[in-house]
């Protein structure tokens, strides 16, 4: 599955890199993502396309696949969090509406198990936010290929939400978790968006 990162989001990420290198680097694509190093083969950095973040790699562990090794979460750089949810007193960040979504969700879900499946039966119009098979998402299946991700095993969700679609799909995850939102589930959307 294709795996996609925000145009300035990216260009923040290979600033962030670029100005920690002295060398000049070389970037490759790679199957969600560019692999970045001054060697164009032995890569140092990975911007992942599917975390939206940069991550190290670490190249003593020896590689004769030649293959990019994902490394373990303390490895990740990732920028300051333009999000946050907190459910019930554990408070997480987010750096895009996506994850966002997607982490309050999984969090809601493990709070409150059956959230998910009492969700994906909610379909406003012509979607719904969480389904078992992702054909299930979008009334036009173009738009579950283009528009979807593995959410957790067993569920996707959709990705092409604005910031008021988000805080409404969020808002639907609460009452369905019964959950309050603003008291067991507060996030800082906004209460513009």
């Amino acid at each position: 599955m294709a795996s996609y990162m925000p145009v300035p989001k990216l260009i923040e990420e290979l600033t962030r890199v670029v100005q920690s290198n002295s060398a000049p680097l070389y970037a490759r694509p790679i199957a969600n993502g560019i692999a970045i190093g001054k060697d164009p083969g032995a890569p140092t950095h990975l911007v992942d396309f599917s975390s939206e973040s940069v991550r190290l790699l670490d190249r003593e562990a020896g590689n004769p696949s030649g293959e990019i090794p994902v490394p373990d979460a303390s490895t990740i750089y990732r920028r300051r969090a333009a999000y946050w949810f907190d459910v019930n007193g554990n408070r997480d960040g987010a750096v895009s509406l996506k994850q966002l979504l997607a982490e309050s969700l999984r969090a809601i879900e493990a709070a409150r198990p059956g959230t998910l499946e009492k969700l994906s039966h909610i379909k406003p119009r012509t979607r719904r936010i969480v389904a078992r098979d992702r054909k299930d998402l979008f009334d036009e299946a173009h738009l579950a290929d283009e528009f979807s991700e593995q959410l957790m095993e067993g569920w996707w969700y959709g990705t092409n939400n604005s910031a008021d679609g988000t805080k409404a799909w969020l808002q639907r995850a609460c009452t369905c978790a019964g959950l309050n939102w603003g008291k067991d589930f507060r996030t800082n959307l906004g209460a513009d968006a």
